[in-house]
């Protein structure tokens, strides 16, 4: 503006009475609140223009008028004789003003009087006033800033829109829900603001906050009645994150603004509603205290939310509104697994509003990208997931597709959007999509974290106009009659620099886990292998869809406006369950030991070796006694009554004890587990009576039957070699189990159920000949034993017992068959046709083995000095094959066989020792440097003709 001649250039500015500042066109005054403000105009050379025509009158006839600053340019574009309330209403004067819609708004007179208090409307804002005499706006004009100390001056909440005629609970009902975010608004005074020396002069001490450097933000949970009811903040930061004005100036704002409004998510946590909200309450009601802290000074400003209605300028700026604000929130009782679904069907509708435009064809704005892909930025192995990219040939527009993950609630899982060769700088950008002025030049326009705006949509599709920066291009545009979307962040509980942050200009990278329904829905000893804490993991023992958990990045440009990124996560939950008889081998969990005893059976060599015709004489009963004493006590520890005497009654198989168990293990978060288990005591199993057929007849088929009857005839010395045959039969040991888990197949997650059956051995045993002792039944070879036997028998007696010499030859035939693995695979993630998948592995080993022993033992007791000898020497032959099936279930329905031969296995074994012997002392081994030192031989062992594996 030139220099005003004609009519008024200035006034006085008077501070309690004092002329403080000469005020001239377009200048910016700090009125302090407490203090008497007057402008007043005077007929003087430095009020009025030298060519002022009436001075007196002008002086005397002044108007003034004022109205928030930023509504000047509307104020213009009010037509001639239309009034607009916007402007303070300071009383009138004799006749409407037709400009700039003040009409009666204004005062008249040389002077006017402002005298602020803590609590004007007025406060903090920038008002433009202007001083004339016939039209405004050709005259003298100045800004205002009324200013008391820094504060939180105004706090509240949307209000909510309840229904009280409600009679259930529905998503739509208005109340809140545990796992919702909502905005919690404040307008801090002069926190911060910066004031010149000038006004320091002139009202001497101001308190004033002048920078951000310092100011931190805490907002507390109150109930109701303003108690705070949690003591860690609910949110703590910094103040000016929370400023949405700093935001989208990124980062940077002039401090000239005395009155700043900020926006706070406030997540209403579900673990509020275990620790404060009581089941028999349908609703409760919750509230916050804020308070912002010079860390440095640690001056504290505080402020509960008290408002019921607010009034602010309409979004029309042609008028005020009152608007209800609430200074609590109300959150209706549900359970986690309802707060959970509304999570989602909250994101959903979202994803809905919002709208993801699919391309056809490529677009040419200068402002855009040409791919997008989504990347684990855990596992670099893995390629990433290209959900767009415009030279494609065949579809570009993949962004219907998700990027699957699994993982749990312990670390979070890092995920990063990356968009390829993106210009969005010193290029044309006509904003498409973006609030007025906005441009994509900078990561929060890319990659839309804030509000969304949604695009006009007809059931023909998306609607485009005419781009006039462009010939033959057409852009979609925004729904005039739809407001921005909610806030994307707010909707999936995302905190930037926690959950999201922006790298660099192409890149957003995404912290994600996996939130987990913790609800303990089953009573405390339903699974007493498990903690407590962890008894939640039976909401996730059926893992159905509803369990996924999604997310979605909005992402756009003038070439691709929004388009989605969408994330699914999946709860890193394995279950394995497990069924098992006589094995110890789980078919999930390895060759691991179980945490419980299923099978407590314990084997004696003694007492399975005792039999109804041991029991001859009263020392035998004696012994037997006590054997059974020792097992009464022992099944008196074990509860499950697992052991077992081994006496002839017993060893009808028939009613032989068998065992059975159930097992499940959970594992989640990334290795943590635990195992479960039902244990059966099952105590007879006459479905095995079979066995009892079978060592019939081996035993028939050996002869062993007329062996032993014949073996009664030998003398008392060679009654010992009367077990001539013995059959060892392994029963069958399956194991068979079923897991489920949500995996990974390719680039999607889904859920996999496996089948896993194994029985080591389906059949197995051994059958061990003595064959000295059956050589002695048979001409020719019997009595050549027989005259061995006599003679060591002689040897001992002739030596007193001195000398005692023992050999034998026995002969084993093995086999065992088992079913090593057979399992069947689906898993949903696989294309059709593709998501079945099975194999089966059988193995047979079959073999046998010769053992020549002979020992030689001397000693006498009756002599001091005479040590102990003793010479053991022996040879084992052995020889096995093994032979493995493994049919692979494909179209071919081929089987692959392989065959091992171990070839003959020959091992020389010798020992050699010696003891001293002595009637006042336990036997001990001598001193090898005093005698002759003991000796220990270790087995020699040789193979002839091993075979290689064979595979047909």
């Amino acid at each position: 503006m030139g220099e005003i001649v004609r009519g008024i250039k200035a006034c006085y500015h008077e501070i309690d009475g004092t002329k403080a500042f000469t005020v001239v066109p377009d200048a910016v005054l700090y009125l302090l609140s407490g203090r008497k403000h007057r402008f007043v105009l005077e007929n003087d050379s430095t009020i009025l223009g030298e060519r002022t025509s009436n001075p007196n009158t002008t002086v005397a006839e002044a108007k003034w008028a004022f109205i928030l600053s930023y509504l000047w340019e509307e104020a213009k574009k009010t037509p001639k004789g239309e009034k607009l309330p916007l402007w303070a209403d300071l009383g009138g004067g004799p006749k409407p003003v037709e400009f700039m819609g003040i009409d009666m708004q204004y005062k008249q007179g040389s002077t006017i009087e402002i005298t602020p208090e803590s609590n004007d409307v007025w406060l903090g804002n920038y008002h433009r006033m202007e001083v004339f005499s016939m039209v405004p706006g050709k005259g003298l004009n100045f800004l205002f800033l009324t200013i008391d100390k820094p504060k939180i001056y105004l706090a509240y909440f949307d209000k909510q829109k309840i229904d009280p005629e409600i009679k259930e609970f529905r998503i739509n009902d208005g109340y809140y829900s545990y796992g919702e975010t909502i905005k919690f608004y404040a307008w801090a005074h002069m926190l911060p603001l910066k004031i010149s020396d000038q006004y320091l002069e002139k009202y001497g001490k101001i308190e004033v906050e002048p920078t951000y450097a310092d100011l931190e933000v805490e907002i507390h949970l109150t109930d109701e009645n303003n108690n705070v009811i949690v003591q860690e903040p609910i949110i703590k930061g910094k103040l000016q994150d929370y400023s949405p004005v700093i935001k989208k100036a990124n980062g940077s704002v002039s401090l000239t603004s005395a009155n700043i409004g900020y926006e706070f998510p406030v997540y209403i946590d579900p673990s509020w509603r275990d620790k404060l909200h009581k089941k028999d309450q349908k609703t409760k009601n919750y509230s916050v205290k804020i308070k912002v802290t010079n860390k440095k000074t640690k001056k504290e400003y505080t402020f509960q939310p008290d408002s019921n209605q607010i009034r602010k300028v309409a979004d029309s700026h042609r008028d005020f509104d009152e608007v209800e604000v609430s200074s609590v929130f109300a959150v209706k009782y549900e359970s986690t697994e309802t707060i959970l679904k509304q999570m989602e069907v909250r994101k959903s509708n979202m994803i809905q509003y919002i709208g993801d435009i699919e391309y056809q064809k490529k677009e040419f704005d200068p402002c855009g990208y040409s791919k997008i892909s989504i990347a684990d930025e855990d596992d670099k192995t893995k390629a990433p997931l290209v959900i767009f990219d415009e030279d494609a040939t065949d579809k570009m527009d993949k962004t219907i597709s998700t990027y699957d993950i699994v993982t749990g609630d312990k670390k979070k899982k890092k995920v990063s959007i990356t968009l390829d060769k993106l210009e969005n700088k010193n290029v044309l950008c006509t904003g498409v999509l973006l609030p007025e002025g906005e441009k994509h030049d900078h990561p929060q326009n890319l990659f839309l974290m804030d509000r969304v705006l949604a695009p006009h949509w007809t059931k023909k599709g998306y609607s485009t106009k005419t781009d006039p920066t462009q010939a033959n291009d057409t852009d979609v545009y925004a729904d005039p009659n739809k407001a921005p979307s909610g806030d994307v962040s707010d909707v999936q509980d995302w905190k930037e620099g926690v959950d999201f942050n922006y790298i660099g200009e192409n890149k957003l990278e995404l912290n994600l886990s996996y939130y987990y329904n913790k609800t303990v829905v089953v009573a405390k000893n339903e699974f007493n292998d498990v903690p407590v804490a962890d008894a939640w993991l039976a909401n996730y023992f059926f893992l159905s869809k509803d369990k996924i958990q999604s997310y979605f990045v909005p992402i756009s440009t003038c070439r691709y406006p929004n388009q989605l990124a969408r994330i699914r996560i999946f709860p890193d939950v394995e279950w394995s369950f497990n069924i098992l008889y006589n094995t110890t081998d789980p078919v999930w969990f390895g060759n691991s030991e179980p945490t419980y005893d299923i099978y407590g059976t314990e084997s004696k060599a003694t007492r399975d070796s005792i039999s109804l015709r041991d029991v001859r004489n009263t020392g035998d009963v004696g012994a037997l006694g006590d054997l059974r004493r020792e097992e009464n006590t022992n099944n008196k520890n074990a509860k499950d009554g697992q052991k077992k005497i081994g006496t002839a009654a017993n060893r009808y198989y028939g009613t032989m004890k068998g065992n059975f168990g159930l097992s499940a293990k959970v594992t989640f978060n990334g290795g943590e587990s635990h195992e479960l288990s039902w244990k059966f005591a099952e105590k007879y199993r006459k479905m095995i009576g079979i066995l009892k057929s079978v060592y019939d007849l081996a035993d028939k088929i050996a002869g062993a039957k007329d062996a032993r009857d014949a073996a009664d005839t030998l003398p008392p010395s060679l009654a010992g070699r009367r077990s001539m045959m013995s059959l060892s039969l392994l029963p069958p040991a399956p194991s068979a189990g079923v897991s489920w888990k949500f995996a990974k197949s390719g680039d999607f997650v889904g859920l996999e159920i496996a089948g896993k059956v194994k029985c080591a051995p389906l059949i197995g045993g051994d059958l061990k000949i003595d064959l000295l002792a059956l050589a002695d039944k048979i001409p020719v070879y019997g009595k050549f034993i027989t005259f061995l036997d006599l003679t060591t028998w002689l040897i001992e007696k002739m030596s007193f017992n001195s000398l005692s010499i023992n050999y034998r030859i026995d002969l084993t035939f093995y086999a065992n068959l088992a079913l090593e693995e057979a399992y069947i695979k689906w898993n949903d993630a696989k294309p059709e046709g593709q998501r079945w998948d099975s194999d089966m592995k059988l193995s047979g080993t079959f073999g046998g083995k010769l053992e020549l022993e002979m020992g030689l033992a001397m000693s006498n007791k009756q002599i001091n000095k005479f040590p102990e000898v003793e010479l053991q020497a022996g040879v084992k032959a052995d020889c096995s094959f093994k032979i493995t099936l493994s049919p692979n279930f494909d179209w071919d329905n081929k089987v692959d066989i392989t065959t091992k031969f171990s070839g003959l296995m020959v091992t020389v074994y010798y020992k050699f020792s010696m003891k001293r012997n002595s009637k006042n002392k336990a036997p001990e081994t001598l001193d090898p440097f005093k005698l002759i030192p003991s000796y220990t031989g270790t087995p020699v062992s040789m193979t002839f003709g091993e075979g290689k594996e064979n595979k047909y």
